[in-house]
């Protein structure tokens, strides 16, 4: 199993699967951690902006 430690993540119980959900739009991409009861551990978004 992979671990990502992410800044403010409150931790899953262990034992406990998970689920990433995306989702993209035009201008900002939003992610989240999800348990299958449906509690948020993990919220991100970012700017949908090109790196060059």
């Amino acid at each position: 199993m992979t671990t990502v430690s992410m800044h403010g993540c409150r931790c899953r119980p262990p034992g406990e699967d998970v689920v990433l959900g995306v989702d993209t739009h035009k201008d900002i991409h939003v992610a989240a951690v999800l348990t299958l009861t449906g509690g948020v551990i993990a919220p991100r978004s970012a700017a949908a902006t090109r790196q060059d």
